[in-house]
């Protein structure tokens, strides 16, 4: 899914691509596999759209914030 987003197409995504994954960018993972691609593309399967931005900061929930059933 991280190639999908095109996460590891640099110098270094290209060289652990080598030794860990085949498809390290979007177009050689349609290439490649195109069952997979359209698998991680198509919306009925709700794979993610977009990355982490790794901002994984504190959080204060407010009273309002928690919904009862």
């Amino acid at each position: 899914v991280s190639s999908n987003f095109g996460m590891h197409d640099s110098s270094t995504g290209r060289k652990k691509a080598k030794s860990e994954w085949c498809p390290n960018t979007k177009e050689i993972l349609k290439a490649q596999d195109p069952a997979v691609y359209n698998l991680i593309n198509d919306p009925k399967y709700a794979f993610p759209t977009v990355l982490p931005n790794a901002d994984y900061s504190f959080y204060t929930f407010k009273n309002s914030d928690i919904k009862t059933f």
